[in-house]
């Protein structure tokens, strides 16, 4: 069974706010996963949402299986 999406919550710098389409270019991005320096896999970036008027963003991230 393949494990599912998780998303988590990220906030802006202090004094600034994520643009609307600051993500735009990585969706779909694969990204190295490694625990305590050891590659686990990787990660697809599959959404990105800026909500709090860009205080933070909501970034979803799929485990890729192959």
């Amino acid at each position: 069974m393949k494990p599912g999406p998780f998303t988590f919550r990220w906030p802006a710098p202090p004094g600034e706010v994520w643009a609307p389409d600051a993500f735009d270019r990585a969706l779909g991005q694969r990204l190295p996963l490694r625990i305590t320096g050891h590659m686990i896999g990787d990660l697809e970036l599959t959404a990105v949402e800026v909500i709090e008027d860009g205080h933070a963003v909501l970034i979803t991230l799929d485990p890729v299986t192959s």
